[in-house]
């Protein structure tokens, strides 16, 4: 009979192989693909004590959350929800507003001290816009838009397609930095420009992801999963689980 190797695990010992393997292949899968993280984002809902669950705020923000451009923006709360199809607010019962030709915006180093940008990254922002039934997003032409800044510079903008009155849609914008960060602050600004309409937002979220050289793309990631696989595939037989 052949001799058992040293690392041999006991041959009777199979659910410790099986331990063995599945060890191995979550870190092979962890390791190949990597994971992004979330940046942290102050009321991300819009839930303002303020509101007491009904009402609304005119550029009134929880403390060290968001900042209004001026007295057309705010929070509305759960009395609002007439103005949506079916009464439903994504995330809800509160959410943000802006009238007209307006921002609201927010500095993440108010959350986060490390709310600098880091060199090849991918950041996205997202979250969800509706256009409420009483004027929507579109009225009088107006266009609803975000923005991802560095302090005062705009890195990118994109305006948001018009879910239609009395509806929620989601967006999502990317920047992704270079070799070397843009210096600032790490600001995110949810707005609208031009005629009468009036745009609402909730659930936003601010998430990073890596894209430096060396970090495996979509194609390189199968290949890496695929060789590590027949790897598995050749201990598990080592390992005589089958």
């Amino acid at each position: 009979m052949k001799p058992k190797a040293d690392w041999a695990i006991d041959d009777g010992n199979r659910f410790g192989k099986l331990r063995v393997c599945l060890a191995l292949f979550s870190f092979v899968i962890g390791t190949v693909t990597g994971l992004g993280d979330n940046l942290p984002i102050s009321e991300p809902n819009f839930v303002d004590p303020a509101l007491d669950g009904s009402a609304y705020t005119s550029n009134l923000f929880s403390p060290d959350t968001w900042t209004g451009g001026s007295t057309s923006t705010g929070s509305y709360g759960v009395a609002d929800i007439a103005y949506f199809n079916s009464g439903y607010i994504p995330l809800g019962p509160d959410y943000g507003y802006i009238n007209s030709s307006d921002t609201i915006s927010q500095d993440l180093t108010t959350v986060d001290s490390d709310g600098t940008y880091l060199p090849n990254t991918i950041y996205t922002l997202s979250g969800y816009v509706g256009s409420p039934t009483s004027r929507g997003i579109g009225a009088g032409g107006s266009t609803a838009y975000v923005e991802i800044l560095a302090g005062s510079t705009v890195l990118t903008d994109e305006a948001l397609t018009d879910p239609g009155a009395g509806n929620w849609d989601t967006f999502s914008v990317s920047y992704t930095t270079g070799a070397v960060a843009p210096a600032g602050d790490i600001v995110i600004l949810l707005g609208e420009e031009n005629g009468s309409g009036q745009a609402e937002y909730t659930g936003i979220s601010f998430t990073t992801d890596p894209a430096a050289a060396g970090v495996p793309d979509g194609t390189s990631t199968l290949s890496l999963l695929g060789i590590s696989l027949i790897g598995l595939g050749a201990l598990w037989r080592k390992l005589n689980l089958f």
